[in-house]
């Protein structure tokens, strides 16, 4: 009686399906990051939901008000139109919600990576820091692009298609693309200062604690530097810098009549350029020390092996 045995290979077998570029693996990791925000509702949907909620009150609040002013303060003596202040109003409901995604994602994404191993696989398939970091900044952009982009130009193309047939035209007209430009700004900042926050630290508890402690602690100091020294100061913070900016790029006059000092005080208190300046030269530092942390890794590794 013979015996026939077979044996199988189960080993290695070569990939032959559609291979991806170097250039184009960080597509890869922003789909990667877009797909991990959306799996649990505490990660992005409730920022998301927040903002849906905020601007659809806020617009029936401009729809149906639009005409009005108000009146508490006019009795003391402010100059403020209901729709501006409105507008003004939302963009810094509209800020802490990104905070919110930043401090739910952005701040613990490297760490975490790195703690779980993801770092060493991206590497070791050739991916260069630059490409991780793009990926992950445009996944995060992407996402907070809705609440600082998409959210504050419905409200402004509302402003805009409300307005009184005595205002002008063209600047009305302009607000779009103004708001749009500080929404990038924003957004990109949001998105890759707390990213670099994220890559300074090991432990993903450590980046997150640095990142609430700068924008919450530090932010603070700043804004109050700015209010008492030099307007320039308070825009470090970030919040402070989107809000001020837009007080600035939309034309709204909140001005408050001067009591012993005899002149008009206006709320706005930092420079334009200043705003416009401090957003992103923050957005392109955290990229760039983002990348630096994350080049110093990849060497570890190399040498490691």
């Amino acid at each position: 009686m013979s015996l026939k045995a077979e044996i199988h290979d189960l080993g290695y077998k070569r990939y032959e399906g559609t291979r991806n570029p170097a250039s184009r693996r960080w597509r890869v990791i922003m789909r990667y990051q877009l797909a991990f925000a959306w799996q649990t509702w505490w990660r992005y949907k409730l920022a998301l939901a927040l903002t849906v909620i905020a601007t659809f009150v806020f617009g029936v609040l401009i729809y149906v008000l639009r005409s009005k002013t108000i009146t508490e303060f006019d009795k003391a003596g402010v100059t403020v139109r209901f729709v501006d202040l409105m507008v003004f109003t939302a963009i810094g409901v509209l800020v802490k919600f990104a905070f919110i995604v930043t401090m739910t994602m952005t701040a613990m994404t490297i760490a975490n990576d790195e703690r779980t191993g993801a770092l060493t696989f991206y590497f070791v398939r050739s991916t260069r820091p630059i490409d991780y970091v793009l990926g992950r900044f445009a996944g995060l952009f992407l996402l907070n692009g809705v609440i600082l982009i998409v959210a504050p130009l419905l409200l402004v193309l509302m402003r805009v298609g409300l307005a009184d047939t005595g205002e002008d035209p063209v600047t009305n007209a302009l607000m779009i693309p103004k708001i749009i430009l500080l929404g990038t700004l924003s957004t990109a900042a949001f998105s890759s200062v707390p990213l670099a926050f994220s890559a300074m630290s090991k432990n993903q508890w450590t980046g997150f604690a640095m990142w609430a402690g700068w924008y919450i602690m530090g932010g603070q100091i700043m804004a109050l530097l700015g209010m008492m020294v030099a307007g320039s100061f308070g825009a470090v913070d970030l919040a402070v810098a989107t809000s001020q900016g837009a007080l600035k790029l939309l034309d709204i006059a909140i001005v408050i009549p001067g009591q012993k000092s005899g002149g008009d005080v206006a709320v706005s208190f930092v420079p334009l350029a200043a705003s416009l300046i401090s957003l992103a030269v923050q957005a392109a530092a955290g990229l760039a020390v983002a990348t630096f942390k994350l080049q110093r890794a990849q060497r570890g590794l190399a040498v490691g092996q």
